[in-house]
């Protein structure tokens, strides 16, 4: 099963300094164990710096033959670069692959091909829409390649530019995430979810290409893969035309969020639950605008409610074992912060600065559960 290691190198190196710190924690765990891919998270305010330091780290990558595949994100973390390492104890075979330029590791585990790609993207000077038309035109040419489709995907990261800016197109007002709903619609609609969407995020990026993160995993008898949903949230798919900010891009109505609250992988001995960027949403309705610790309370609650027996349909007890956090401003860190570790003493995450996809959010949280020997 798939779960991340997050590491964040002293505050006080500069960005050579603190990636080259990285470098040493990779070469120590590649010396036990594979890495699947590495998810960096660069201090970049502009395209220039984020192409500087994109360039650099992956050239030194290829250069010492630590080839897997990476994403360079431009969300702020204390340190100058901080980054997230996939790993699954279980993986056979592992390859890193490539084709059209966009890298992917393809494995086996638990009886299932898997595939995990990272960093797809298309050139930053096209237009957003463009831009994630190409992306997911790069996604399908990779799963198609590994004979897999969209529906196996469990996994999405949408990584938008500019996530909640508005631009004018026709006469029409768009926002930059839902210029990516309409184009995620328009690709999905060529399929049919049977296990239901991926579990996925939308998130802000300050700057470089938007870009695509996926899990896959293929069909297989021996693993039951299902879409879970929170009895306290809509279901984003189902969400009214006010909840969309702007106009829609083709057609009468806005297109919503396409993914799952979580997505449950079940095999006949464990099971892992795999949650969505999740937020203080209620209903369909934000809470706690403008409480910071308030929300991250009700978010990580949300969290947690995926992981109960009536939801998942299990009776043994879930633990997170990995987290991500994104937080809107930088002043909110210590008190996002504190709030995580008052529930997840010890859970290895990863703290950036992100745009989340309303404005009155301020903070979002992902991770990843596996679901213990014990029952409760």
């Amino acid at each position: 099963m798939i779960h991340r290691l997050a590491y964040s190198p002293s505050a006080s190196l500069s960005f050579h300094e603190a990636f080259a710190d990285c470098l040493q924690q990779i070469d120590r765990l590649t010396a036990v164990k594979p890495i699947l891919g590495i998810v960096f998270f660069v201090n970049a305010n502009t395209m220039a710096d984020y192409h500087t330091e994109a360039a650099s780290i992956l050239s030194t990558m290829d250069q010492s033959e630590r080839r897997m595949p990476a994403n360079i994100l431009a969300q702020p973390n204390t340190a100058a670069v901080s980054m997230e390492m996939w790993i699954d104890e279980e993986a056979k075979d592992l390859k890193y692959l490539e084709t059209d330029g966009q890298r992917y590791t393809r494995y086996t585990t638990r009886g299932s091909q898997a595939l995990l790609a990272l960093g797809l993207h298309a050139s930053p000077e096209l237009p957003l829409q463009s831009q994630a038309e190409a992306t997911f035109q790069h996604l399908y040419n990779v799963l198609e390649q590994e004979g897999l489709t969209l529906t196996d995907i469990v996994r999405q990261w949408n990584y938008v530019p500019e996530i909640l800016a508005l631009q004018i197109h026709e006469g029409k007002t768009l926002q930059h995430y839902q210029v990516f709903n309409e184009v995620r619609k328009a690709c999905y609609a060529k399929h049919t979810f049977r296990h239901g969407y991926p579990a996925a995020t939308g998130i802000g990026v300050k700057t470089g290409p938007f870009s695509i993160d996926v899990l896959a995993l293929a069909s297989h008898a021996a693993v039951d893969k299902k879409g879970l949903s929170n009895p306290n949230q809509q279901n984003a798919y189902q969400y009214d035309q006010q909840q969309l900010i702007g106009d829609a891009l083709c057609g009468q109505q806005k297109n919503p969020p396409l993914f799952e609250r979580a997505k449950l992988l079940a095999w006949e001995d464990t099971a892992q639950v795999i949650v969505s960027g999740t937020a203080s949403i209620l209903g369909q309705e934000t809470v706690g605008q403008g409480d910071v610790s308030h929300q991250t309370e009700v978010a990580i609650q949300n969290m947690l409610d995926l992981l109960a027996p009536a939801v998942t349909g299990r009776q043994k007890h879930f633990e997170f074992n990995g987290l991500r956090v994104y937080i809107k401003q930088k002043k909110d860190y210590k008190a996002v912060k504190d709030v995580c570790q008052r529930f997840f003493p010890g859970i290895p995450t990863v703290y950036v600065q992100a745009d989340v996809c309303r404005d009155n959010l301020l903070m979002e949280i992902e991770g990843e559960a596996v679901e213990l020997n014990e029952a409760p």
